[in-house]
């Protein structure tokens, strides 16, 4: 934006990336990702968000909870994915270790490296397989009927 200064360009930015796009987001929430938060919960599950980004507002507007969220911009983190540095600190604060925890991303580069450098099983959602990850399409598929991470 020429001839803005940078705070300009930043409030600019805030309100069109963060803000503005906020109250839209319930209509783009997964079907399906409801009802996995609600099933989780009555299994006595513990939810975390770990995000390169605030997730807070996002979570709020799309009516989902967690008990633990983590984003790489926490003071104690730092560090975007796929450092596991973030994945570690959600695991620490949920108070789970690793082979009780599965993530659940879209990205194999990010989440995927992460999860394995934490020693996390990882589940890649994407409507096509994608070779040396576990996939699924839709958060009613079958992976999710049974969350307990194999032994």
């Amino acid at each position: 934006m020429a001839g803005c200064t940078k705070d300009q360009v930043q409030c600019t930015a805030e309100e069109w990336l963060e803000r503005r796009p906020i109250r839209h987001l319930i209509h783009y929430r997964y079907p399906g990702l409801r009802e996995l938060f609600r099933s989780l919960r009555d299994q006595g599950k513990k939810i975390g968000i770990f995000s390169d980004y605030p997730a807070h507002r996002k979570l709020e507007a799309l009516e989902l909870d967690a008990d633990v969220i983590v984003c790489a911009a926490d003071e104690d983190v730092g560090v975007l994915k796929p450092h596991p540095r973030g994945l570690h600190i959600l695991m620490a604060r949920a108070e789970v270790a690793s082979a009780q925890t599965i993530l659940i991303g879209d990205r194999p580069e990010r989440d995927g490296l992460a999860a394995q450098a934490a020693n996390v099983r990882v589940l890649i959602r994407s409507s096509k397989p994608i070779s040396g990850w576990q996939t699924f399409e839709r958060y009613d598929d079958p992976h999710f009927f049974s969350t307990r991470p194999p032994d």
